[in-house]
């Protein structure tokens, strides 16, 4: 993929591959161009070049709510509950607009919540979460949608490191649990070292490394960017 903002190129031919059953995690310094991948494979931002397929099919030309439809599905930084419904509600129109009756939406939105450990707050307003259970409740509404491919841009941002140590351990369950592939984004480096079965890492809207947690660690150029050879030195 290729993106360019006038004479700024955003993105610079960054190719990868994302399966099933997989946690790819996608790092990188600020303003590398993370989320602007994650913006072109949910539809939120055409690319000046590339193409994304989707089990082998071109989905360029696909709106962002047909490619969720697909099972391509993202959550936000910024969650955006509909602040007036209760959470169970927040959850359930996920589940009705992939076709789900009321009855099934209702139950998939409890067994969400159940899954995500908020089922406490199912009948709060969305606008009275506490900000960590605010990010659970948008995962469980991205989930609802049966996402075959599930995009999470910095599902731990703002929590502090118990909270974002234990949604990540939820996280890493997801393929797993639901049959999905999962592309993580998260600056915590420990955290999605130990989330991720593999890891891209861009620099300056281009490709600067992809493998393993371990040879990523071990790569000059990715401690040199962005780890730190003190911190990387500290990796168990």
């Amino acid at each position: 993929m290729t993106v360019r903002f006038g004479g700024l190129a955003a993105l610079q031919d960054v190719s990868l591959k994302l399966t099933t059953g997989q946690v790819l995690g996608l790092i990188g310094p600020n303003g590398a161009g993370k989320t602007t991948l994650v913006n072109v494979f949910s539809g939120f931002q055409a690319a000046t070049e590339g193409s994304l397929l989707l089990d082998g099919t071109p989905i360029d030309h696909l709106s962002a709510q047909a490619r969720a439809r697909l099972g391509l599905v993202r959550t936000f930084q910024a969650v955006r509950l509909f602040p007036d419904l209760p959470v169970i509600a927040n959850v359930e129109v996920s589940a009705l607009a992939r076709g789900a009756g009321r009855a099934e939406a209702r139950a998939t939105g409890y067994e969400l919540l159940d899954w995500m450990g908020v089922s406490n707050r199912a009948g709060q307003r969305g606008s009275t979460l506490p900000y960590s259970d605010e990010r659970k409740v948008g995962i469980a509404r991205a989930l609802a949608l049966r996402p075959k491919f599930l995009l999470l841009d910095e599902p731990a941002a703002g929590m502090h490191e118990g909270e974002a140590e234990a949604l990540l351990e939820r996280i890493v369950t997801i393929p797993r649990t639901f049959g999905c592939g999962v592309l993580l984004i998260e600056h915590n480096m420990r955290l999605v070292m130990a989330a991720s079965d593999r890891l891209h890492v861009i620099e300056f809207g281009r490709t600067l490394a992809e493998g393993t947690p371990e040879e990523i660690k071990a790569d000059s150029r990715v401690i040199e960017a962005y780890l730190g050879a003190e911190e990387a030195e500290d990796k168990p």
